[in-house]
């Protein structure tokens, strides 16, 4: 039966799958840690399937059929393809052009949504609702099948808006490029961000000390309201902003005072060196992975303006502003004979 399932599905002209979990949680990996536990598949309206691995077939002999399926059929319809590309093995080069991620088409559509999952593209491009209550074999056929269906009207909507071109020419080739970076990652070294965070302490130390020596007495410096009590009351700095919390000390009001208060600017100091400490020196150590690199994910769903953003962690905000964070930049290097080119 499921052979025949397969052979059916290489010569549809569109076939939508999903790979799912033991648990409820259907992809995105991100969404738990369970191995997956089978697959669904649609090339029609009464062609849905939900496959899980044991029926005679191993979980890798079912990818495997999958993978066989993406290469023959007219087209591959996914939603958030490169989360499913890690167990997709041979879908690269090989089926390359026959895959469509119905997220990418439904962003390029309307970049302004928060969310982009299967059901959201599903309610908005072919008006069906599911209950998220439904049992999981249902579920991962609802997903199928939506994948299936959504593919020609995604299609039709991006030809009328003449995005047609950027979706199949820029935007379905980027994901096999995202997804080779993060496979890739970036080359780390831990020891010096474990050195760089041993300087970041002692430098804070030495803030703290005197921030204390100016204040007159200790207190918490990450205190919002301790703070503000310091320096509006006790110090009776000008420019207070009193909030019901107590006194406002955001970055805006104390940029202004900085430049006459020694104190002000030590706290910012302090501050943006706790945060370089925090996020980056100490944070990033823990994504080194065994390889000595980082593996970031990149979003190309998220950011409205088109542009790429990196989370897990995120690689494009380290600070090259403060002497101290250019320096963060020094532990990344390129793989022994490569250099890195920046464009």
């Amino acid at each position: 039966e499921i052979q025949k399932i397969f052979a059916e599905a290489e010569k549809a002209q569109t076939v939508g799958a999903v790979l799912y979990k033991d648990t409820r949680n259907v992809l995105p990996l991100f969404a738990g840690n369970a191995e997956i536990g089978g697959i669904g598949i649609s090339f029609g309206k009464e062609k849905i399937y939900c496959i899980p691995a044991g029926n005679g077939y191993s979980m890798e002999e079912l990818l495997e059929a999958l993978v066989h399926v993406a290469k023959h059929a007219g087209r591959f319809v996914v939603f958030d393809l490169k989360s499913s590309l890690p167990y997709l093995k041979g879908l690269e080069g090989s089926a390359e052009e026959k895959c469509f991620d119905s997220i990418v088409a439904a962003y390029l559509l309307n970049p302004l949504k928060n969310d982009y999952g299967f059901e959201d593209v599903a309610q908005e491009h072919l008006g069906l609702m599911i209950d998220p209550k439904t049992e999981l074999e249902k579920m991962v056929c609802y997903e199928a099948y939506a994948a299936f269906a959504s593919s020609e009207v995604l299609e039709e909507k991006l030809k009328k808006e003449k995005m047609w071109k950027l979706f199949t020419e820029i935007e379905m080739p980027l994901v096999f490029t995202l997804y080779d970076m993060e496979r890739n990652g970036i080359r780390a070294e831990g020891e010096a961000l474990k050195v760089y965070s041993s300087q970041l302490g002692g430098r804070i130390s030495e803030l703290e000390k005197e921030i204390y020596e100016m204040a007159g007495e200790s207190f918490n410096i990450n205190s919002p309201k301790q703070l503000g009590v310091i320096l509006f009351e006790k110090l009776l700095l000008p420019g207070s902003k009193k909030t019901k919390s107590g006194y406002s000390t955001a970055a805006s009001v104390l940029d202004k005072l900085a430049p006459d208060y020694p104190i002000v600017s030590k706290v910012l100091e302090y501050r943006q060196l706790t945060k370089l400490k925090s996020t980056y020196a100490d944070g990033l150590v823990n994504y080194i992975e065994e390889d000595g690199r980082i593996h970031s994910k990149f979003n190309q769903t998220i950011p409205a303006t088109g542009r790429i953003s990196s989370t897990e962690p995120n690689l494009q905000n380290i600070p090259v502003r403060v002497e101290l964070g250019r320096l963060i930049r020094k532990v990344f290097v390129p793989e022994d004979g490569y250099i890195f080119v920046d464009a």
